[in-house]
């Protein structure tokens, strides 16, 4: 089974402050997904959510970000940068994901 996620908001940054705005250059956008990347990010939600209810947060609602801390507040991007090029690296993946 495959999926889609729709593209609308974009989290960046004003110095380090952490701002949402639409997407760049009017790119807002439905992205299909391959049906193991479906399945990937339905168990890692699944995990999201028995963490958060380990902790009295309750489940993820349907705007919490899918990438979050064990507080569930979503990642400084940089941060997400940063785990994001490390998991590239350790799987052999080539350059810089976000140049």
């Amino acid at each position: 089974m495959s999926g889609k996620v729709s593209i609308v908001v974009q989290r960046t940054t004003d110095g380090f402050r952490v701002v949402l705005v639409e997407p760049k250059a009017g790119s807002r956008r439905v992205v299909q997904l391959a049906a193991d990347v479906v399945v990937q990010v339905r168990a890692h939600r699944d995990r999201q959510t028995a963490e958060r209810e380990a902790v009295g947060l309750g489940a993820p609602g349907p705007d919490d970000a899918v990438f979050a801390d064990e507080t569930g507040q979503p990642y400084h991007p940089q941060r997400l940068r940063v785990m994001f090029g490390r998991a590239s690296e350790r799987a052999g993946a080539p350059g810089d994901p976000f140049a």
